[in-house]
């Protein structure tokens, strides 16, 4: 029988992109790396910043941050996936970047630590949204900054979770009321919320004064 506990689905997903991870990058990660260059532009993410890349796979992020956080930014890139770690690993080779394989929601990171949370093509697969959020928020710094991105809209990511099936059908990315009510939820403060062909993007920040 199937085990549908929350660990037990966690355990498929892991499997699931394990066996996709050989080809991950240059088929899925590496034509949508341009936009998401474009994207991390935006954010003004700074030298000397501290980043969680959440759900990093191979690390097409993580490999974009580097010059972006310059030799005092750390980078720590997790991910469920071994698989997708050791192809990251291999194909980008930089001290700056910390590789962990874990549940970001389960692991012991230090609350108030990270300048900047950011989920790339991974927050539809987490099975709690608004724990996930609160998680992350738990994490920044106060004026620390989430971004959630995808480098497609949020139809063509539901749309393609829809086709694939298996253990991600039926992940979806929350439309802009159900986005905004995790944010502020999780006590953050929204600061742009876009969703268009040829991305989407949900930032927001953790209030400086918080304690």
């Amino acid at each position: 029988m199937a085990d549908l506990t929350e660990r037990g689905m966690k355990r498929r997903i892991e499997a699931f992109f394990d066996e996709l991870a050989p080809t991950w990058d240059h088929k899925v990660a590496a034509p949508y790396a341009p936009r998401l260059a474009e994207m991390l532009d935006e954010l003004g993410i700074a030298t000397g910043d501290a980043v969680l890349d959440v759900g990093a796979g191979t690390g097409v992020l993580a490999g974009l941050l580097v010059d972006r956080v310059g030799p005092t930014g750390r980078i720590v890139a997790a991910d469920l996936s071994r698989g997708m770690l050791r192809e990251g690993r291999a194909l980008r080779r930089n001290d700056r970047i910390v590789w962990v394989q874990a549940d970001v929601l389960e692991t012991p990171f230090p609350a108030s630590v990270f300048d900047w949370v950011l989920c790339y093509s991974v927050f539809p697969h987490f099975l709690d949204q608004q724990h996930a959020v609160k998680r992350f928020a738990s994490l920044l710094k106060p004026g620390g900054s989430l971004a959630v991105l995808h480098s497609q809209s949020r139809e063509a990511i539901n749309e393609h979770h829809k086709k694939v099936g298996d253990v991600v059908g039926g992940h979806i990315l929350p439309d802009d009321d159900g986005m905004t009510r995790l944010l502020r939820n999780a006590g953050l403060e929204l600061l742009r919320l876009e969703n268009a062909e040829d991305g989407f993007i949900a930032l927001a920040r953790r209030p400086a004064s918080a304690g």
